[in-house]
């Protein structure tokens, strides 16, 4: 190989390498921009998520205050169930005690009923044996009457 034939093969190599040194900067220079390029969308992406999080955790948080006031609201009326449900507890005790008294009235109502029954039997056959005796003693007073009436004619 000749001088010319050789130093036109370094040439040949050099501008090679020149090219290839050029391929690998704009390799890198277009790595380097997809890179920036994905960093700067991933940024944007993550905003995006911090922003919908943020939201996402407001109304969370709205929801969450709404739960706390609806479960206040659920307390309150349970206690107020509570509350009724021990006066008709006492309500129900005080109707069992009542039914029990109004039994015992009941059964002392029947039970004078019968004694004034009774009673109204024994006072008609008195009234009877009262009006025999009446009858009898109007008839002795007549008898007497007319013995004495007998007695002054008599004497």
């Amino acid at each position: 190989m000749t001088n010319e034939q050789a130093t036109e093969l370094l040439a040949l190599m050099a501008d090679q390498i020149k090219a290839t040194d050029r391929l690998g900067e704009t390799f890198e220079r277009r790595f380097i921009q997809l890179n920036e390029t994905m960093l700067n969308g991933f940024v944007r992406l993550e905003d995006k998520f911090d922003k919908k999080t943020d939201i996402l955790a407001d109304r969370l948080d709205t929801l969450t205050g709404r739960v706390d006031i609806l479960t206040d609201h659920v307390d309150t009326l349970t206690g107020r169930v509570d509350t009724l449900t021990d006066r008709v507890d006492t309500l129900t005790d005080e109707v069992r005690d009542l039914k029990t008294e109004a039994r015992t009235t009941n059964r002392r109502l029947q039970a004078t009923f019968d004694q004034a029954g009774h009673l109204t039997e024994e006072n008609t056959g008195q009234e009877t044996r009262l009006v025999t005796l009446e009858t009898t003693s109007a008839d002795m007073q007549q008898r007497i009457a007319n013995l004495e009436a007998q007695l002054r004619r008599a004497s």
